[in-house]
């Protein structure tokens, strides 16, 4: 790769480019090529301004208290300063967050302890061994079915609570029509549907488990799949697919933000249910990369 020059990093206005990392090169060949690259006046190879890397964790870098080797721009400096921000010392008189939970019992459990949100789809989790990712609306999607099925002969957890703002759906006039026949199995699963126009029901109340349902989807794909003939047995034996549906539509939809105590709630109620490692249509839920792998990642050790 060709050297950066210092006049074309006046323009930069992201993160330093990899050029000016290359003091933790991964593969010796790049260090003989070394000598041959540009370096802007006053640069010397050092890492002072990274995390040690002789290290397995990352060490506390006090950025405050260092001054750049590199005299590049100003823009450059401060990018380097905050870079690696939150491997920061905390500050004395820090405040904790009520949602932030200390990584003091990581020991306990399996999946270990929750550290961040990848893109509201996944969870990153620490554990003993290494790293933790988890498909949040995978996971979640099977605790809430098997809840349901443990819970399918228990009336109490099937009893409808009444919303405080009632939910307007649309559906198609040929599931309107079923909509009054097929009143008993939907208040066997909890929920009090009236028909609302022509092409609209009414949702006034629903399980406790199904409060943050997507009812959208819900409604309409029960009044396709229910029968008004079903008498409770002819329920039952639909039981396993109506549940699957369920759960997929009330489970905790991706991109939806989530704190850290909302995070590691899933992860206990994960360690809790039976075939959590698989989702309701045979996906993986977690993965785990142990220390070892990531190392590799990184040429640890070589």
């Amino acid at each position: 790769a060709q050297a950066m020059k210092v006049d074309d990093i006046q323009n930069l206005s992201v993160q330093p480019q990899p050029k000016y990392q290359e003091q933790f090169t991964l593969h010796r060949t790049a260090q003989a090529a070394d000598t041959a690259v540009d370096k802007p006046n006053g640069y010397q190879p050092s890492t002072e301004l990274l995390t040690d890397f002789n290290n397995s964790r990352p060490q506390a870098v006090h950025y405050a208290e260092q001054t750049p080797k590199y005299n590049g721009s100003a823009q450059l400096n401060n990018a380097l300063k905050t870079y690696l921000a939150p491997l920061r010392d905390q500050p004395t008189n820090f405040s904790v967050d009520e949602n932030i939970e200390p990584v003091a019992k990581v020991d306990e459990f399996p999946l270990g302890i929750a550290i961040a949100q990848l893109h509201g789809i996944y969870i990153l989790a620490q554990n003993t061994e290494g790293l933790i990712i988890v498909d949040m609306h995978a996971a979640h999607e099977r605790i809430l079915l098997q809840q349901m099925k443990n819970a399918w002969d228990k009336p109490e957890f099937w009893t409808s609570q009444q919303l405080l703002i009632p939910k307007v759906i649309s559906i198609s006039r040929m599931q309107a029509v079923r909509v009054e026949d097929l009143k008993p199995q939907l208040e066997r699963l909890g929920l009090e549907i009236d028909l609302y126009g022509d092409e609209q029901v009414i949702v006034r109340g629903v399980p406790a488990i199904l409060q943050k349902a997507d009812f959208e989807n819900l409604i309409p794909e029960l009044l396709n799949d229910l029968d008004p003939n079903d008498e409770a047995q002819g329920l039952l034996q639909k039981r396993d697919e109506l549940l699957a549906g369920m759960a997929c539509h009330g489970a905790v939809r991706a991109h939806r933000q989530l704190s850290l105590s909302e995070m590691n709630a899933l992860l206990r109620q994960m360690e809790q249910t039976e075939f959590a490692s698989q989702c309701n249509h045979g996906r993986p839920t977690w993965r785990a990369f142990p220390l070892s792998q990531l190392d590799k990642l990184f040429a640890r050790g070589e």
